[in-house]
């Protein structure tokens, strides 16, 4: 994500809360999340339509590109969009509209060319795609809405992945033409929907909760404002998560085959000589790349002999005697890591939590 988040304006900028749900929409959605098979109460519901609702003005302000995409490889949120209202209205998706494009798949191979390299085409050449497949929607609506594997497709021809987003957007529009429920604004609906599609990466990008997949530049600026003291801090509060392995003392009985290794369990007396008798005292220096090393640490005290299969094929019998602790030094690298990241989710769910109060209160901020 290109934009930066500046943490001093987090709560400074966000706009009064103007949504006010009425009654009936909070019932028809409790309703759906009854089949949806979640047991909410109606005051459970308009909490989560609250908090939908603030994510949304949320994102206007502090993440907009959501509103266009959260993933490069993913389909579009508008195409998201479509589809949640599709399942709200009870609209059967899998089900084919009476359409059929006046496209071949070598015509369409012929408009769209050679995929893109990276997988990105420029806005300049998804403009020229002004094709109508059905009403407005038009070759460069669903190039735009496609994942990266559906333009993958489109790109070879996939005429079923075109009438399978055209046909998206037909039920779409069709299901808004005849939209009549005069008590359930179709505007909330689809701002709902579009929270519901954006959320799990609007919280990723504020740091409030972690994800391997999006970027989080403010979570970064807060990480750069824990101080050593902080830090020291919280290592004393959490020095139990500090904890490793140190050493071990262990033993192993190495064999060609598994029934040659089933055999000597099957005489438990003798195995256990044997295991005494091979104690030795393993330190986390020669963990390496040692298998039966990795194994030992790895393994509980609690155990007893543990049949394991190698990366050769072989057979080894493992048991873990003792182990002997330590913790990683207050200066150490892991240790600066953990807390600092740990501290700036806390801070980052602070901020959050703070703004969604005074967004709640109707604060003009």
């Amino acid at each position: 994500m290109k934009y930066f988040v500046i943490l001093s304006t987090l709560i400074a900028c966000f706009a009064q809360a103007n949504v006010q749900l009425k009654q009936e929409e909070i019932a028809f959605m409790n309703q759906f999340y009854l089949k949806q098979g979640e047991q909410l109460s109606n005051q459970q519901t308009q909490s989560r339509l609250e908090t939908l609702s603030f994510h949304l003005d949320l994102a206007k302000q502090k993440a907009p590109t959501l509103l266009d995409r959260v993933s490069n490889v993913g389909f579009s949120t508008r195409y998201h969009k479509k589809r949640y209202m599709l399942s709200l209205l009870n609209a059967n998706i899998n089900a084919a509209a009476n359409i059929k494009l006046a496209i071949t798949k070598e015509e369409l191979m012929q408009l769209l060319g050679d995929y893109p390299a990276d997988g990105n085409a420029d806005l300049a050449f998804i403009n020229t795609l002004s094709m109508p497949l059905s009403g407005k929607y038009t070759l460069a609506d669903a190039y735009q809405d496609a994942s990266m594997q559906a333009r993958f497709n489109l790109h070879q021809g996939d005429i079923n992945q075109l009438t399978e987003l055209t046909n998206i957007d037909v039920q779409y529009q069709s299901i808004k033409q005849h939209y009549t429920n005069k008590h359930v604004r179709w505007q909330v609906l689809e701002d709902l929907s579009i929270s519901q599609a954006i959320t799990p990466a609007l919280l990723s990008y504020l740091g409030v909760k972690a994800s391997l997949h999006n970027e989080s530049p403010y979570l970064d600026k807060l990480k750069t404002q824990v101080t050593p003291r902080a830090i020291k801090q919280y290592y004393n509060q959490n020095k139990q998560q500090f904890r490793y392995s140190a050493q071990v003392t262990a033993a192993s009985v190495s064999f060609k085959s598994h029934e040659a290794a089933q055999s000597k369990i099957k005489n438990e007396k003798a195995l256990q000589q044997i295991l005494a008798n091979k104690k030795r005292l393993i330190p986390r220096e020669a963990l390496n790349s040692n298998f039966i090393n990795q194994a030992a640490f790895n393994l509980s005290t609690k155990q007893g002999p543990t049949l394991l299969r190698t990366p050769i094929n072989e057979w080894v019998i493992i048991q873990v005697f003792d182990k002997k602790y330590d913790y990683y030094s207050e200066k150490s690298e892991t240790v600066k890591y953990q807390a600092t990241s740990a501290l700036a989710q806390a801070k980052a769910k602070e901020n959050y939590a703070t703004a969604k109060k005074r967004w709640q209160q109707g604060a003009s901020l």
